[in-house]
């Protein structure tokens, strides 16, 4: 987990980002999220999905805000097959 510092009017607060993970189709989609997202300076790694019904590859995403990760694939048309965040597992 990654802790930061924020303000919030005129407060500082600290916050908890969450990793998060996502499911990718296809391999060239999870490349393409790794070489944007690691561009913008978060940590990533693909793993294969255990699950055979799911999608094949798993993306896991830290070191920044999650929500900011999501916006960057969508800019770069990279297709997010599913979104799992670390609160809702």
């Amino acid at each position: 987990m990654l802790w930061t510092l924020r303000k919030f009017t005129g407060k500082v607060l600290l916050s908890v980002l969450k990793p998060l993970t996502l499911m990718m189709c296809s391999i060239t989609y999870a490349q393409r999220a790794e070489e944007v997202l690691a561009a913008a300076g978060y940590h990533i790694h693909i793993d294969h999905n255990p699950d055979p019904e799911g999608c094949r590859y798993l993306v896991r995403v830290s070191g920044g805000d999650p929500d900011e990760a999501l916006h960057l694939l969508a800019e770069q048309g990279v297709k997010v097959r599913k979104v799992i965040r670390e609160d809702e597992e």
